[in-house]
């Protein structure tokens, strides 16, 4: 997967992290690829790197899965899996 920022890049990073979140598995190498990825087309894009509090909760996810993402990044987590459920 590619990933593609536009104007509200911080906004759509932010986002990306909880698509990485809600798709995370137990094969720790699959979500370091998809964060390097992910991190690698944000920089590219943008010129800059990513706000340290959403590097902060990808480095927790690789490391704790998801029961190491921060209650508000949870939230948001399970805001866009409820969002992704309706639409789908």
């Amino acid at each position: 997967m590619s990933y593609t920022f536009t104007d509200d890049y911080k906004k759509e990073f932010s986002r990306y992290v909880c698509v990485i979140a809600s798709e995370s598995t137990t094969d720790t190498a699959e979500d370091i690829a998809k964060v390097h990825r992910l991190t690698d087309d944000y920089v590219e894009q943008t010129g800059e790197r990513p706000d340290h509090t959403e590097l902060d909760e990808l480095a927790s996810l690789i490391r704790f899965g998801r029961k190491g993402l921060t209650n508000r990044k949870k939230s948001d987590v399970k805001a866009y899996e409820q969002e992704a459920v309706s639409h789908g």
